[in-house]
């Protein structure tokens, strides 16, 4: 019976990924996409925990490739559902909750995944937010959607030493000084678009953004 369950859970995952997540219908004013993949990212965390495995492989954490396909459904929801400027701001969100959630628990591997969501919302400023809003603007989309990720990176940057045991490991990987180095990046970062040298004008988009399809910019 848990190999039928791995096996349906794998091909609602496909089935996810490869159509819901392409439907923009709505059900009662609600995204059916929005809908139908939450549910199956909820599902996908109980039975990362309800799952029936070996001791040996909840050892070694195998159980938890639920939870990773269920943030990797949560992370693309926000991707298709939020609008491009707001993307970064919660791919961050989304990294604290899982943080907090995995400190709280105990758990490494969702504080692994909330690495990867602040790691991916740091370099999602570069395609969008950075670039945004008018020329010598000072409180404007970049302001407003950079400066909350570098709160919420040294916010969990300070969370790490509080907690000796339980994050001994996110440590021994340098998971909090690259903490540290994403919050001093985003605010360098901001400085450079914000306050262009010689009076120019903020600069373009960087080189890498401009092959990007409309949906990313």
């Amino acid at each position: 019976m848990p190999w039928q369950s791995h096996i349906l859970a794998g091909l609602t995952l496909l089935r996810g990924i490869s159509v819901n997540l392409y439907v923009t219908a709505t059900w009662h004013g609600v995204s059916v996409r929005l809908l139908s993949l939450a549910i199956v990212a909820v599902i996908f965390y109980a039975l990362s925990r309800l799952i029936r495995m070996p001791d040996e492989s909840r050892r070694l954490d195998i159980h938890h490739v639920y939870s990773w396909a269920a943030s990797a459904i949560g992370g693309l929801l926000l991707w298709y559902e939020l609008q491009p400027l707001s993307i970064a701001v919660g791919w961050a969100v989304f990294g604290l909750v899982l943080f907090e959630y995995g400190v709280l628990r105990k758990i490494t591997q969702f504080r692994y995944q909330a690495y990867v969501a602040l790691v991916a919302a740091f370099t999602r400023i570069f395609f969008a937010n950075l670039t945004a809003g008018e020329p010598g603007e000072f409180w404007g989309p970049r302001m407003y959607t950079v400066l909350p990720l570098v709160l919420i990176f040294f916010f969990v940057y300070a969370q790490l030493p509080q907690k000796e045991e339980d994050t001994s490991r996110d440590r021994r990987w340098h998971f909090d000084l690259l903490l540290a180095y994403l919050g001093t990046a985003s605010i360098v970062a901001l400085f450079y678009f914000q306050f262009p040298s010689n009076g120019s004008s903020p600069p373009g988009l960087p080189w890498f953004s401009r092959s990007l399809p409309p949906r990313c910019i």
